[in-house]
């Protein structure tokens, strides 16, 4: 008998859990959207860091590092992953390194998945198991750049501030804030060795 309770427990256990990670997810990816929409640019220029009090944060700071995030679903990568001391990446400049073994960069472990890595300025797309693309983050149309979802059956991102869509092939390039409604995004060289990514702008 206990242990078909035990068994019961474990299940309402797993249940909330995943209802909780469920509600998490509908939060991170719906509650900028609405405050975006209720208050408007302001809020979000008021709200945003200044660029060099927090290193590896993006904006005027040419190096930093970020300790990553357990919660890859974020864009931004501020605060610690408490179960390492060891950094998410590294930006130097024009050169990003990341560590793929670090729970920021979850999103990136199957082919398909994207993460908008906002901190680098770049869209990280995994193609492969050996290849991870990376592009501009800046859209070419008004230059958002936090507003990205990406659709695997058409391999677009699509801009979610005005519904532009962009492919990941090379050549037709569309500059950042260019205007372009269309064509690809500015795409950046990438070279992974082990678990270790390396992006060149």
């Amino acid at each position: 008998m206990t242990s078909i309770f035990k068994q019961k427990k474990k299940k309402q256990m797993e249940s909330t859990e995943n209802q909780t990670n469920k509600r998490r997810e509908f939060l991170t990816k719906v509650c900028p959207t609405v405050a975006f929409a209720m208050f408007g640019i302001s809020f979000l220029e008021a709200c945003s860091s200044d660029s060099t009090s927090d290193p590896g944060t993006t904006g005027v700071t040419d190096s930093g590092s970020g300790y990553g995030d357990s919660d890859n679903n974020s864009t931004d990568s501020s605060g610690s992953d408490n179960s390492s001391n060891t950094p998410a990446y590294t930006i130097d400049g024009d050169t990003i390194t990341a560590d793929l073994s670090n729970a920021f960069f979850d999103n990136l472990k199957n082919v398909g998945g994207y993460l908008n890595f906002t901190d680098g300025g770049v869209l990280l797309l995994r193609t492969s198991a050996t290849e991870i693309l990376a592009f501009d983050n800046c859209c070419p149309h008004a230059g958002t750049s936090n507003a990205w979802t990406f659709s695997a059956s058409s391999s677009r991102f699509t801009c979610s501030n005005h519904g532009n869509s962009y492919g990941t092939s090379q050549g037709g390039t569309a500059n950042c804030s260019s205007g372009a409604t269309s064509g690809n995004l500015a795409r950046y060289t990438t070279t992974i060795n082990e678990n270790q990514l390396v992006v060149t702008k």
